[in-house]
């Protein structure tokens, strides 16, 4: 346990990505505990000009980890079932770039899941890993989310908000569902944020009503936002989850 151990990635084992460590070596099946996973990969000089931005994307690593570009640490991410991304730009040079990230999926009690669970506690990176090349100035994160889901409503009222990856004002951003026959334009605060309201133009008894996900019907809408020539597509379901006593309501049904 005291001895200090060097990692020789050119002459360690490979391992498929994405995937488990537990299913990939007999050694690891049950290993709960730290995996160093080095990749190796090669960057033309004309990907380098510009003023597009570089993102490195991970689809999901199960549980804890630390990402290095070029020997320099990036950022750290917590939790294994949720994408996330880093800027990686000012990291990347010509030739040959390296990445390296720190795997840990050991349990803790703080943590959710957290060390009493009943499925399998697998690590690794499980999920895509992908260079991704955005404008100088791109949508970093949106939410819609339904305000009002009564049953009787003939309107649902639909909450919006952006952000972009940088505090500017006056960029224009437009949310466009041709399902939901909404198309709104929006224009960024100074901090680069959008807030505000859409709503559907949908009427009940017309065959076109509003209809809410649920396991029966799973129904998502196409969604579109775009900033400039950068448009994000997404399907989105739109449900309420509230408490009623002891009982979980979905659309307001237990």
């Amino acid at each position: 346990p005291e001895d200090l151990i060097e990692y020789d990635f050119d002459k360690s084992p490979t391992m498929q990505i994405p995937s488990d460590w537990n299913t990939q070596d007999e050694k690891l099946f049950f290993y709960e505990g730290t995996v160093w996973f080095y990749k190796q990969f090669r960057v033309q000089s004309s990907e380098l000009r510009g003023s597009n931005r570089s993102l490195l994307y991970f689809g999901a690593v199960n549980y804890d980890s630390h990402v290095y570009v070029n020997g320099q640490h990036v950022d750290h991410h917590s939790g294994g079932f949720t994408p996330f991304n880093y800027d990686v730009t000012d990291l990347l040079k010509e030739g040959n770039n390296n990445v390296i990230v720190k795997v840990d999926n050991k349990r803790h009690a703080e943590d959710v899941p957290t060390q009493i669970f009943d499925w399998w506690n697998y690590g690794g990176i499980t999920r895509d890993v992908k260079l991704v090349k955005v404008p100088a100035v791109y949508l970093e994160d949106y939410n819609l989310q339904l305000l009002k889901a009564d049953a009787k409503a003939k309107n649902r009222e639909i909450s919006f908000s952006a952000k972009l990856n940088k505090a500017e004002a006056c960029q224009q951003v437009t949310v466009f569902s041709p399902e939901l026959k909404i198309e709104k334009t929006f224009t960024t605060d100074a901090d680069g944020k959008v807030a505000g309201i859409v709503t559907p133009s949908l009427r009940k008894g017309k065959g076109e009503a509003f209809s809410l996900w649920s396991p029966e019907n799973p129904k998502l809408y196409q969604v579109k936002i775009s900033v400039g020539v950068n448009t994000i597509e997404d399907n989105i379901g739109f449900r309420t989850i509230e408490t009623r006593d002891k009982q979980i309501l979905l659309n307001g049904q237990p």
